[in-house]
């Protein structure tokens, strides 16, 4: 099994102890699904990494191959699912070694490196936090930017996302995303652009 089956979360999957998120109503889609262990220990993941409509708009040319919008797709399905599920490395692994995430500015500081990085995403999990993406979009065509001391082609998106917390309300938000065209890894994550939950 490849790491990318290993970091989905079944689409059908619904538990029926999950606590129903506030602000959600029958007939919406199902992203949050907190569970926790009799120990109280939590187990499995805090939300769904993509709603069921999510939607992928490609930029207006081509892009390089390793950066185009079905292979970023399918890298943020698996990023989102680690997230969302605890696993700090394997989500921190999806970005370049010395890649940034500037996730809930202002309020929390850029992390660079994928250990201060794999750190967040576990404290983040232990907190609740839950994020499914509801569309992608390519920004621009790709572009040159200097990373880590060199010259790199890169393509952004545009990531929404539906921002999921034990007590409240579904937040809606977004995050850019800048991909190095060459090793197909995230270069810059920004957002999502809310307060801490």
């Amino acid at each position: 099994m490849g790491q990318d089956e290993r970091d989905r979360v079944p689409a059908g999957e619904v538990v029926a102890s999950c606590p129903v998120p506030t602000g959600w109503t029958p007939g919406s889609a199902i992203v949050a699904c907190s569970r926790s262990s009799e120990s109280g220990d939590r187990a499995g993941p805090n939300a769904r990494a993509l709603t069921p409509d999510f939607k992928v708009s490609a930029a207006s040319g081509r892009l390089p191959s390793q950066c185009d919008a079905q292979r970023a797709s399918k890298r943020l399905r698996s990023a989102l699912s680690a997230f969302n599920a605890g696993r700090g490395a394997s989500f921190s692994g999806r970005l370049a070694l010395r890649g940034r995430l500037h996730a809930y500015p202002p309020t929390e500081r850029p992390l660079i490196g994928r250990t201060a990085i794999a750190g967040f995403v576990t404290a983040r999990y232990a907190a609740g936090d839950g994020w499914t993406g509801s569309a992608l979009r390519a920004l621009r065509m790709s572009r040159t930017e200097v990373f880590a001391g060199a010259r790199r082609r890169v393509a952004a998106y545009r990531l929404n996302l539906l921002i999921s917390s034990p007590g409240l309300a579904l937040a809606a938000s977004s995050a850019e995303i800048i991909f190095d065209c060459r090793s197909g890894l995230i270069h810059r994550w920004t957002g999502p652009s809310v307060p801490t939950p």
